[in-house]
Parts: structure tokens; C-alpha cells; sequence
């Protein structure tokens, strides 16, 4: 359940860096873009190492709530 709990997190971590990326655009900051986008490069390396760990019953559960 460890697993699945990751991963559900940083799906949420990943949503979250996005939008601040998005939000370093229109606010003219390209720097704090460009590593909020490595910061997401990071986090979904992390995350496809957690989903490959998962047992099936987890992968089922996760694969039905992020499909």
C-alpha cells in the first residue's frame, strides 16, 4: 500500500509543480520556469520507479483511479 500511496502523492506533486510553472510564465520568470520543469522531469522519473515497485493489486487500484 506504500507504493500506491507514493505514487498517488507525487501524481499530486506533479499537478502542483506545473501550475507554478505555469504561473512563472505569465509572471515573465523563465528561470524559476525552467526549474520547476526539471523539478517535474525529477519527480516523474521518481514516480515510474514507484509504479514499476508496485505489486498488481496496487498497480489495478492505481491504474483505475489514473488511467
Amino acid at each position: 500500500m506504500n507504493e500506491l500511496l507514493t505514487a498517488l502523492h507525487l501524481e499530486i506533486v506533479i499537478v502542483d509543480l506545473r501550475v507554478k510553472m505555469l504561473e512563472a510564465i505569465e509572471s515573465g520568470y523563465y528561470d524559476l520556469a525552467m526549474t520547476m520543469h526539471l523539478l517535474i522531469l525529477v519527480r516523474t522519473d521518481e514516480l515510474d520507479a514507484h509504479k514499476w515497485a508496485m505489486p498488481e493489486k496496487q498497480w489495478a487500484v492505481y491504474d483505475k483511479m489514473h488511467p
